[in-house]
């Protein structure tokens, strides 16, 4: 069974985002033990330090790879793929022949992924001084010399991240998921290890050597599989086959569509160095708080999609590919709907369970939880983006998801510089204080980085739908509202008894310690989840009923019970 996992093909996009989610939450889970270590062991002015000094080759890593070279990579090597299959009238390719097209156009792109990030590696670790200047506009000269330090340390990660990303594409496009999915697990593993063992004489470069070895562990961990089935190095630099023509056509057009969330992070690093110590540290990590929800869930259903998205796109498969996208919304929304519930209405609770340390204070912990808030009410937004985006991606569309990225990263940088502002004093101020119970805090503008991220993201989103209803046609509109109303009033229910369950606890409990915000916060989201359970199988949601067969098919001592919709 365990060989079977490691090495198999997942059929279905459901049983793919299963495998993909369950390796993601177990990858999340260790992200938030992550943050809870380095908040124990690093003040919140050491960290703002690290995350600005991240922000440079995370740019480099998400302008060209992230999200880039597997959105342009993987149609193409289906296709090619696909016409192996046909000329070799097989269904299933275990083995692809190491000299056979789909590899040449492997290696060809591996190398020119090595020239290209190999320069600019170099030429980031060169202007490193320069760069971290504008990032970190409020800095001190001592902080502004660590910085500097530890991103021209950092130069090393993007230019590994994006080897590992060529063959992390080619493993995806073959819909061997799982190995994939698990790399941000030993990811984490590294930065884990740094923290705990290599800080004690490094310091902070200690946390950042973790970062190398992390890299390290996610490049090398796909290897054996991809050489299983087939692959081998050659050196070959073929640009003027087509294949690595078309990439090349569809993805300096994608470099521009660069994810809007790295930039609100770049952008709220900038303005965060001008406002309180801490500030950087807050955004950056509430925000890999909700990622968490938007790896798991959106991100998940997304890459699992992707391949059968591109394969129906490739036979102008119209009607399935509606099919597919439609499904994969539905199946989104009936996750990340109940999951921003809980991230809203316990978002004190899970900030002090992850990031209430002693170095990480009351102050911090309050403005973090609000940031958490603001951030919660665009999930919805966050995880879909992914998947429309790829819609486009898969039809090898890649300039309509490049202008909504501008408009996106324009409205971002104009909101964050106005709510940052409007903070200082006014009706903004004292509305969100009030909401968010932080009235009594002097100094609240980082929560207006939060806010103009969430209000961009609702924008993205929009916007793209728009587009991509204007260009498919049809959308199974009606089916998503039947199904997104059901998961909204089950939804409504888990959000009352969370706040029953939450309210009752504190009025029976001392809420002082760590173990018993614990037992809060996982009573009341258990509850949560029972009760939003019951209503969506008493409403028929047909995600529910897909869901729950889904996961018993997965447990082989479950017998399943076949569930009818409407009956």
């Amino acid at each position: 069974m365990l060989k079977n996992l490691l090495n198999g093909q997942t059929k279905t996009i459901t049983g793919a985002a299963i495998v993909i989610a369950v390796a993601g939450l177990a990858s999340r889970f260790l992200g938030l033990i992550r943050e809870r270590i380095i908040n124990t062991i690093f003040t919140p002015s050491e960290l703002d330090c690290y995350y600005a000094a991240f922000q440079i080759p995370n740019f480099i890593y998400n302008l060209l790879i992230l999200g880039t070279l597997s959105a342009v990579f993987i149609p193409v090597f289906t296709e090619y793929l696909t016409k192996k299959k046909e000329k070799e009238n097989s269904q299933n390719l275990n083995y692809i022949s190491a000299d056979s097209e789909p590899w040449q156009i492997t290696n060809s792109v591996l190398n020119l992924i090595i020239l290209i990030m190999g320069l600019l590696s170099i030429l980031g670790f060169i202007f490193t001084p320069k760069l971290i200047d504008f990032i970190a506009l409020g800095f001190s000269p001592e902080k502004k010399k660590v910085t500097i330090e530890l991103a021209r340390l950092l130069m090393l990660s993007p230019f590994i991240f994006s080897l590992s990303s060529v063959f992390s594409s080619v493993l995806n496009a073959t819909k061997r998921f799982f190995i994939v999915s698990l790399t941000p697990v030993l990811y984490n593993l590294g930065i884990i290890f740094g923290a705990l063992f290599l800080s004690k004489c490094c310091g902070l470069q200690g946390l950042v050597y973790g970062v190398i070895i992390g890299a390290i562990l996610h490049l090398s961990c796909q290897l054996p599989l991809v050489f299983k089935i087939g692959y081998r190095y050659r050196f070959i630099l073929n640009l003027g086959h087509p294949a690595v023509k078309k990439i090349g056509k569809l993805f300096f057009p994608r470099i521009f569509g660069i994810d809007t969330s790295q930039v609100a992070l770049l952008v709220g690093s900038i303005i965060g160095s001008t406002l309180a110590f801490g500030s950087i540290t807050i955004l950056n990590q509430v925000n890999n708080l909700a990622s968490l929800v938007v790896g798991v869930i959106g991100v998940s259903y997304a890459m699992a999609a992707f391949p059968t998205l591109a394969l129906s796109a490739s036979h102008n498969d119209n009607l399935t590919f509606c099919k597919h996208f439609s499904s994969t919304v539905r199946q989104i929304l009936f996750f990340i709907i109940p999951a921003t519930v809980i991230f809203y209405f316990l978002r004190a609770q899970i900030i002090r369970l992850i990031l209430g340390t002693q170095l990480f204070n009351w102050y911090n912990t309050r403005l973090a939880a609000a940031c958490l808030g603001l951030l919660a009410l665009s999930l919805f937004s966050q995880g879909l983006i992914p998947l429309i985006a790829r819609t486009f991606y898969a039809k090898q569309d890649t300039i309509r998801p490049v202008l909504v990225s501008f408009a996106t990263i324009f409205i971002n940088i104009i909101f964050s510089i106005l709510f940052v502002r409007w903070l200082e004093v006014g009706f903004l101020k004292d509305f969100l204080g009030f909401v968010l119970r932080i009235g009594d805090i002097e100094d609240i503008r980082v929560i207006g980085l939060a806010l103009a991220f969430s209000l961009a993201s609702i924008f993205n989103f929009l916007f793209l739908l728009y587009l991509l209803w204007r260009k498919s046609g049809r959308l199974d509109g009606r089916k998503i509202y039947t199904s997104v109303s059901k998961i909204f009033l089950a939804s409504l229910a888990m959000a009352l008894t969370i706040q029953l369950v939450k309210h009752l606890f504190s009025y029976l409990f001392n809420l002082n310690t760590f173990i018993s915000v614990l037992m809060q916060f996982s009573l009341a989201t258990l509850l949560g989840i029972v009760v939003f359970a019951y209503l969506a199988l008493w409403l028929k949601s047909e995600e529910m009923i897909h869901f729950y067969q889904t996961l018993s098919r997965k447990l082989p001592w479950r017998k399943v019970e076949t569930v009818e919709i409407g009956k």
